[in-house]
């Protein structure tokens, strides 16, 4: 089994908030973080700049376990 240490647990945090995020907004035109924040707040522009790049660490902790098979 896979072990996670706090930042595979930091970036899962972060990627289900994501989803929460685009789900609320696709379904009930809500866009949660604009709600919380406001439409252009600084603080929602580094949290979608952390959405991104804990995308990008979970692409890349999803490779790495594959080839370690």
């Amino acid at each position: 089994m896979f072990k996670m240490n706090v930042l595979d647990w930091v970036a899962l945090v972060l990627i289900i908030l994501c989803g929460l995020d685009v789900g609320l907004s696709g379904l009930f035109n809500v866009n949660l973080l604009s709600t919380l924040l406001g439409p252009a707040s600084l603080i929602s522009f580094g949290l979608y700049a952390l959405f991104s790049i804990a995308s990008v660490y979970m692409i890349y902790t999803a490779l790495k376990k594959t080839q370690n098979k």
